[in-house]
Protein backbone atom coordinates (compact mmCIF):
# COMPACT_ATOMS: atom_id res chain seq x y z
CA UNK A 1 0.00 0.00 0.00
CA UNK A 2 2.81 2.13 0.90
CA UNK A 3 4.27 1.55 -2.42
CA UNK A 4 1.94 2.41 -4.70
CA UNK A 5 0.82 5.66 -2.76
CA UNK A 6 4.55 6.74 -3.13
CA UNK A 7 4.64 5.92 -6.99
CA UNK A 8 1.80 8.04 -6.67
CA UNK A 9 3.12 10.61 -5.53
CA UNK A 10 5.95 10.88 -7.49
CA UNK A 11 3.50 10.32 -10.77
CA UNK A 12 2.12 13.40 -9.53
CA UNK A 13 4.90 15.53 -9.20
CA UNK A 14 6.72 14.55 -12.02
CA UNK A 15 3.40 15.58 -13.85
CA UNK A 16 3.01 18.86 -11.71
CA UNK A 17 6.31 20.18 -13.01
CA UNK A 18 6.25 19.48 -16.40
CA UNK A 19 2.73 21.75 -16.72
CA UNK A 20 4.37 24.30 -14.41
CA UNK A 21 7.55 24.01 -17.27
CA UNK A 22 5.81 24.96 -19.94
CA UNK A 23 4.69 27.92 -18.67
CA UNK A 24 7.74 29.39 -16.93
CA UNK A 25 8.36 33.18 -17.04
CA UNK A 26 10.41 32.54 -20.41
CA UNK A 27 8.11 31.47 -22.38
CA UNK A 28 5.39 33.66 -20.98
CA UNK A 29 7.79 36.38 -22.34
CA UNK A 30 7.98 34.93 -25.36
CA UNK A 31 4.50 35.85 -26.40
CA UNK A 32 3.94 38.88 -29.36
CA UNK A 33 1.26 41.61 -27.23
CA UNK A 34 -1.38 40.63 -29.50
CA UNK A 35 -1.55 36.95 -28.17
CA UNK A 36 -0.87 37.93 -24.27
CA UNK A 37 -4.05 40.49 -25.04
CA UNK A 38 -6.41 37.77 -26.65
CA UNK A 39 -5.65 35.28 -24.09
CA UNK A 40 -5.88 37.76 -21.24
CA UNK A 41 -9.16 39.33 -22.17
CA UNK A 42 -10.18 35.48 -23.65
CA UNK A 43 -9.68 33.93 -19.71
CA UNK A 44 -10.68 37.14 -17.74
CA UNK A 45 -13.64 38.78 -19.33
CA UNK A 46 -15.18 35.46 -21.41
CA UNK A 47 -18.11 34.26 -19.97
CA UNK A 48 -19.79 30.52 -19.83
CA UNK A 49 -23.19 29.84 -21.09
CA UNK A 50 -25.76 30.28 -18.43
CA UNK A 51 -29.16 29.07 -19.12
CA UNK A 52 -31.52 30.91 -16.18
CA UNK A 53 -29.68 34.35 -16.78
CA UNK A 54 -30.74 37.52 -18.91
CA UNK A 55 -26.84 37.47 -20.31
CA UNK A 56 -25.81 33.79 -21.32
CA UNK A 57 -22.33 33.60 -23.16
CA UNK A 58 -20.16 35.50 -24.94
CA UNK A 59 -17.66 35.39 -27.38
CA UNK A 60 -14.24 37.72 -27.17
CA UNK A 61 -11.65 38.64 -29.77
CA UNK A 62 -8.79 40.86 -29.47
CA UNK A 63 -8.21 42.88 -33.17
CA UNK A 64 -4.92 44.30 -32.89
CA UNK A 65 -5.28 46.44 -36.25
CA UNK A 66 -2.44 48.76 -37.53
CA UNK A 67 -1.81 49.78 -33.95
CA UNK A 68 -2.48 49.64 -30.24
CA UNK A 69 -4.23 53.12 -30.78
CA UNK A 70 -6.55 51.51 -32.88
CA UNK A 71 -6.68 47.97 -31.37
CA UNK A 72 -10.43 46.92 -30.25
CA UNK A 73 -11.43 44.33 -28.12
CA UNK A 74 -14.63 42.85 -29.34
CA UNK A 75 -17.45 41.06 -27.82
CA UNK A 76 -20.13 39.44 -28.66
CA UNK A 77 -22.71 39.12 -25.57
CA UNK A 78 -25.87 36.97 -26.30
CA UNK A 79 -29.25 36.98 -24.26
CA UNK A 80 -31.80 34.92 -23.55
CA UNK A 81 -34.49 36.99 -24.22
CA UNK A 82 -37.58 34.95 -24.96
CA UNK A 83 -38.16 36.76 -28.00
CA UNK A 84 -39.01 40.15 -26.22
CA UNK A 85 -39.17 43.36 -28.17
CA UNK A 86 -36.25 45.67 -27.71
CA UNK A 87 -39.00 48.27 -26.85
CA UNK A 88 -39.15 46.01 -23.62
CA UNK A 89 -37.74 48.18 -20.98
CA UNK A 90 -36.66 45.53 -18.73
CA UNK A 91 -34.62 44.17 -21.58
CA UNK A 92 -33.38 47.45 -22.42
CA UNK A 93 -32.43 48.19 -18.68
CA UNK A 94 -30.81 44.49 -18.88
CA UNK A 95 -28.67 45.17 -21.80
CA UNK A 96 -27.50 48.45 -20.21
CA UNK A 97 -26.49 46.88 -17.12
CA UNK A 98 -24.45 44.28 -18.75
CA UNK A 99 -22.85 46.87 -21.57
CA UNK A 100 -22.26 49.43 -18.28
CA UNK A 101 -20.71 46.27 -16.17
CA UNK A 102 -18.26 44.75 -19.17
CA UNK A 103 -16.82 48.30 -20.00
CA UNK A 104 -16.58 49.21 -16.10
CA UNK A 105 -14.45 45.98 -16.01
CA UNK A 106 -12.44 46.59 -19.18
CA UNK A 107 -11.35 49.95 -18.06
CA UNK A 108 -10.53 48.53 -14.54
CA UNK A 109 -8.22 45.68 -15.93
CA UNK A 110 -6.57 48.54 -18.35
CA UNK A 111 -4.92 50.33 -14.91
CA UNK A 112 -3.20 47.00 -14.36
CA UNK A 113 0.54 47.27 -14.77
CA UNK A 114 0.66 44.60 -16.98
CA UNK A 115 -1.78 45.02 -19.57
CA UNK A 116 -0.53 49.32 -18.98
CA UNK A 117 2.69 47.98 -20.13
CA UNK A 118 1.55 45.98 -23.18
CA UNK A 119 -1.79 48.14 -24.35
CA UNK A 120 -1.22 51.70 -23.18
CA UNK A 121 -4.54 53.88 -24.27
CA UNK A 122 -5.25 57.07 -23.49
CA UNK A 123 -8.70 56.82 -24.23
CA UNK A 124 -9.66 53.52 -23.74
CA UNK A 125 -13.10 53.82 -24.36
CA UNK A 126 -12.70 53.72 -28.09
CA UNK A 127 -11.37 50.11 -27.88
CA UNK A 128 -14.30 48.26 -27.08
CA UNK A 129 -17.00 47.42 -28.61
CA UNK A 130 -19.98 44.78 -27.50
CA UNK A 131 -22.47 43.53 -29.81
CA UNK A 132 -25.51 42.52 -27.95
CA UNK A 133 -27.48 39.51 -30.05
CA UNK A 134 -30.25 36.98 -29.33
CA UNK A 135 -28.52 33.68 -28.37
CA UNK A 136 -31.16 31.64 -31.05
CA UNK A 137 -29.69 33.88 -33.91
CA UNK A 138 -26.40 36.26 -33.61
CA UNK A 139 -27.39 37.95 -36.21
CA UNK A 140 -30.61 39.35 -34.85
CA UNK A 141 -28.72 42.50 -33.14
CA UNK A 142 -30.52 43.79 -30.01
CA UNK A 143 -28.08 46.65 -28.99
CA UNK A 144 -24.16 47.84 -29.42
CA UNK A 145 -22.07 49.57 -26.65
CA UNK A 146 -19.70 51.87 -28.22
CA UNK A 147 -18.05 54.47 -26.71
CA UNK A 148 -19.78 53.31 -23.38
CA UNK A 149 -23.43 54.03 -24.82
CA UNK A 150 -25.34 50.90 -24.98
CA UNK A 151 -27.25 52.08 -27.58
CA UNK A 152 -30.39 50.50 -30.08
CA UNK A 153 -30.10 52.60 -32.78
CA UNK A 154 -29.37 50.54 -36.08
CA UNK A 155 -27.08 53.53 -37.38
CA UNK A 156 -25.10 52.77 -34.32
CA UNK A 157 -25.09 49.16 -35.00
CA UNK A 158 -23.24 50.01 -38.70
CA UNK A 159 -20.98 52.03 -36.76
CA UNK A 160 -19.67 49.47 -34.66
CA UNK A 161 -19.77 47.68 -37.81
CA UNK A 162 -17.21 49.73 -39.50
CA UNK A 163 -15.06 50.11 -36.57
CA UNK A 164 -15.02 46.08 -36.10
CA UNK A 165 -14.04 45.74 -39.30
CA UNK A 166 -11.70 48.46 -39.87
CA UNK A 167 -9.59 46.58 -37.28
CA UNK A 168 -9.63 43.86 -38.96
CA UNK A 169 -12.18 42.12 -37.77
CA UNK A 170 -15.23 39.93 -38.29
CA UNK A 171 -18.27 41.63 -37.22
CA UNK A 172 -20.64 38.14 -37.98
CA UNK A 173 -19.76 34.49 -37.48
Amino acid sequence: MKTGLLALVLAICCTTTSVYAQFSPATIANITNEEFLDLYFQIILHRHEVSDALNSFNLISFYPSTSSKNALLFIIQTYNDEDHSTENPQLRRGIREVGAMMVDQFQAHLRLPILKKRWPLSNPKANLIIKHVRIRDTQDILAVTIDRITSFDPTDFKRAEQRVRMAGGVWAF
